[in-house]
C-alpha cells in the first residue's frame, strides 16, 4: 500500500515509468478533494520486489537519493508519505466496520460478508486459499464471482460470529490476515424506501407502448400487474425471483413508475412511448421489516449475467463494457 502526499493521478504518472508496477483497479482513480491521506494498491511482481521496493524507499528516507539504476524512481518516492503491505488494518474499511459491527450484534450465528479476493491472472489458487479459510473458522461459501474485464473476483460466505469479530478485531490469524483476501465487506443490500408508493397514486392512463425498450431497470421484483405499469414492462426474471417475492414490491414498482411516467407531481411530465425492459435483481422476503434483498449471489455477478443475457436476446440494445459493472454495480 503506497501513501502519498499529493495527488493521486500525479502519482499513477509517476508508477508508469517503472517497468513491473502495476495499479490495482486503475480504471477506478479518480481525484478525491475530501481525502487529505490519498492512498493506492500495487500489485508487484514477489515479495521479494516488495522487499526491494521497501529498501529503495528507506534510502530516499534516509539520504534523498536512489543507486543510478533506480533513476526512474525519483519522482514516484518524492510523492510518497509511506510504502507498506496490504494488512489486516486495510482488509475492512472505517464504514464498512461499523456495518458489520451492527450486523453482528443483531446476528444468531453467522454474518454474511462479500470477501473480494486479491485479482490475478491465475484466480484459482487464490480462491482455493480463500475458501479453506472460510472452512477453517466454521463458514460457508455460497457463491463466487470472477469478472476478468472488470477486475473483480469475490465469494459470498456465511461467517460465524466469533470469526466475524476476530476479522474485526484485525487479528491477523483471522480472515483479515488472510494474504488472498483484499477486502471483507457487507453483503450489499438496499436500504431506499422510495417517497412515492405506486398503490397509493392515482391511475390517470396508461402510456400506449410500442417498439423495443430504450430504457432497462436493474431493481427488485415490482408489481408488473399494477394499473399504471401493465404493458409497459418488459420483464425478465433471470434468476427465478418472482416466486421468492412474497412481500411488499415497493422499490421496484416506485422506480418503474418514475421512468415510465416521470414525478406524478409534475403535470408536463410525458410518460415513455416504448416498453422499459425490467430485470428482476432483487425479491422482497415477508418480513416487512427487512429491505428487498438479492439472491444467494454477489451482485455483480448478477449484473454481469443480467448484462449478458441482455445482449443475447435483445441485441439491439445498446452494449456495454464489463468494466462498466462496478459503476452499475456501486462498488
Amino acid at each position: 500500500m503506497f501513501e502519498l502526499t499529493g495527488s493521486v493521478m500525479k502519482f499513477e504518472q509517476a508508477v508508469r515509468l517503472v517497468p513491473g508496477l502495476e495499479f490495482l483497479g486503475a480504471e477506478d482513480l479518480e481525484e478525491d478533494e475530501l481525502d487529505d491521506k490519498p492512498a493506492v494498491y500495487l500489485m508487484v511482481p514477489s515479495e521479494g520486489a516488495l522487499r526491494n521496493i521497501v529498501t529503495l524507499w528507506r534510502g530516499w528516507q534516509e539520504s534523498g537519493t536512489v543507486p543510478e539504476r533506480f533513476s526512474a524512481w525519483k519522482t514516484l518516492l518524492t510523492q510518497l508519505r509511506d510504502i507498506r503491505p496490504w494488512g489486516p488494518q486495510d482488509r475492512i474499511t472505517p464504514g464498512d466496520f461499523d456495518i458489520l459491527t451492527a450486523e453482528m450484534a443483531s446476528a444468531d450465528t453467522t454474518v454474511r460478508v462479500e470477501v473480494e479476493l486479491v485479482f490475478r491472472r491465475d484466480g484459482q489458487p487464490t480462491e482455493q486459499e480463500a475458501r479453506r479459510a472460510i472452512a477453517a473458522v466454521g463458514g460457508t461459501t455460497m457463491s463466487q464471482s470472477r469478472i476478468a474485464g472488470a477486475g473483480y473476483h469475490a465469494l459470498l460466505a456465511d461467517i460465524p460470529i466469533q470469526a466475524m469479530r476476530q476479522a474485526l478485531q484485525r487479528d491477523p490469524r483471522g480472515l483479515s490476515g488472510l494474504d488472498a483476501i483484499f477486502q471483507i465487506r457487507p453483503q450489499s443490500i438496499f436500504h431506499l424506501e422510495p417517497i412515492e408508493e405506486v398503490a397509493g397514486a392515482p391511475l390517470g392512463d396508461v402510456p400506449a407502448v410500442a417498439g423495443e425498450p430504450i430504457a432497462a431497470i436493474f431493481d427488485a421484483v415490482p408489481l408488473a400487474g399494477h394499473p399504471r405499469l401493465a404493458g409497459a414492462l418488459s420483464v425478465d426474471d433471470p434468476f427465478d425471483l418472482e416466486r421468492l417475492a412474497v412481500g411488499p414490491r415497493k422499490h421496484g414498482s416506485a422506480m418503474a413508475s418514475a421512468v415510465i411516467h416521470g414525478d406524478l407531481n409534475d403535470s408536463w411530465t410525458r410518460p415513455l412511448e416504448r416498453p422499459v425492459y425490467f430485470v428482476n435483481m432483487l425479491y422482497a422476503t415477508a418480513d416487512i421489516q427487512e429491505p428487498e434483498r438479492f439472491p444467494d449471489k454477489l451482485p455483480a455477478d448478477l449484473f454481469e449475467q443480467a448484462l449478458r443475457r441482455s445482449r443475447l436476446e435483445l441485441p439491439s440494445r445498446p452494449r456495454r463494457r464489463s468494466a462498466d459493472l462496478r459503476r452499475l454495480g456501486g462498488f
